[in-house]
């Protein structure tokens, strides 16, 4: 008999999947608003915070609601972070070597893109349905280490006279 959590059927459950890159979409909508790139450092180590709680959410959670809430909150944070990466590299990039860095990005995405699916099996085999989620939290906390090491070293340097 298959299972279904929260017994949701298929569509819903795919909508679910779903869910944080349409809200991902939608951020990108009302981004330039919300005028978050003049704190970069900020907005990415907040969302960085923010995409760790909210899979320990979608992981932990034991309902329905929880689980939505972490994915709408990881869409928005993912968001955050890939904008911010962006901003970051074209900001310091020198105005010959912009094409190549966005050529940099491109392929690292293609090359997540193409990795992912074939290690997911993987994770799964090795530690259930939940291992990625696991995965995907312990690699956000490595991002946010970086993050924290990155900004604080340029933010050390720009002091020194």
């Amino acid at each position: 008999m298959e299972e279904k959590p929260f017994g949701l059927t298929r569509l819903e459950a795919g909508g679910l999947v779903v869910l944080p890159a349409a809200v991902c979409m939608a951020t990108a909508l009302f981004y330039q608003r919300l005028k978050l790139d003049q704190n970069l450092p900020g907005v990415m180590i907040l969302a960085t915070v923010i995409m760790v709680i909210s899979t320990g959410m979608q992981v932990l959670g034991q309902s329905l609601a929880v689980v939505v809430l972490g994915r709408v909150a990881y869409g928005v944070a993912l968001f955050l972070v890939q904008m911010g990466i962006d901003l970051l590299l074209f900001r310091n990039s020198r105005s010959d070597a912009l094409a190549w860095n966005y050529r940099l990005i491109a392929i690292a995405m293609n090359m997540a893109l193409i990795i992912a699916p074939f290690t997911l099996g993987y994770v799964v085999a090795f530690g259930g349905l939940s291992m990625p989620f696991y995965v995907s939290m312990a690699t956000s906390g490595v991002l946010l280490l970086s993050l924290i090491f990155l900004f604080s070293s340029r933010h050390d340097k720009q002091n020194v006279p």
